[in-house]
């Protein structure tokens, strides 16, 4: 008996192990920006700190396309900067070539899709003021339609290096997201908390969220879950 029990409880350890794992890592740019981290090929100054990582989304100097305001689409090699919130480019990718920003105000970009780096559709972000936000972020879209679209925003701070006990000025970048929803209706921006509970109470006039989704499909694939969601609002 002692033995089953023991064993009981070695599977469950595991089950809640894998499904921390699973959500802790179910952001492609997450995980590559963490496995960047890990190899600790990459060291900048910021201010008093020295920080580990990059803050580039998948590493910066994606294939994609700019879109400024009154200027026609380039195409360039884009490194979204997710501390600061920045756009920086190159036309090609020469040796010792340096990142420019952008001289005129960017509406939107485009990273185009590299699955390699395990995203299969092209990545669209638009600024802050096309989604009638207050901030000075990227958006990108996730999910469109008439009624209600689904964005995702990332932002990286700095975090502390849980393995050094020594330099005090020593930092990391640690890379999130949050997700936000647009009423195409009242053009208001809302920020999501991806849950079955929050959105079953969100979205009761819409629909019954409980049909469509449960609490373990936020737990294993959260994205996946708010995409089907969204894509039934929006029948």
């Amino acid at each position: 008996m002692l033995k089953t029990a023991i064993y009981l409880l070695l599977l469950l350890c595991i089950s809640n192990i894998c499904k921390s794992q699973s959500k802790a890592f179910s952001d492609p740019a997450q995980m590559y920006n963490r496995l960047l981290l890990e190899k600790g090929n990459s060291v900048s100054r910021i201010g008093n700190f020295k920080v580990n990582g990059t803050p580039y989304l998948y590493g910066g100097q994606q294939m994609g396309v700019l879109f400024m305001h009154g200027e026609k689409a380039a195409y360039a090699y884009l490194s979204y900067n997710t501390y600061d919130q920045t756009m920086e480019y190159v036309a090609t990718l020469n040796a010792g070539q340096p990142l420019l920003k952008p001289t005129g105000i960017v509406d939107s970009f485009k990273i185009i899709k590299n699955k390699e780096l395990s995203f299969d559709n092209d990545l669209l972000f638009v600024s802050a003021k096309i989604v009638n936000a207050t901030d000075n972020s990227f958006y990108q879209k996730v999910v469109g339609g008439n009624k209600f679209l689904l964005f995702k925003k990332y932002k990286s701070d700095l975090g502390i290096v849980s393995t050094n006990y020594i330099q005090s000025d020593l930092r990391q970048f640690d890379l999130s997201y949050e997700y936000f929803y647009l009423n195409a209706a009242s053009n208001e921006l809302k920020k999501i908390k991806p849950n079955l509970g929050f959105l079953k109470k969100e979205f009761k006039a819409e629909t019954d969220i409980s049909a469509i989704a449960s609490n373990d499909d936020f737990s294993y694939e959260p994205e996946n879950t708010l995409i089907k969601i969204f894509q039934v609002l929006n029948q």
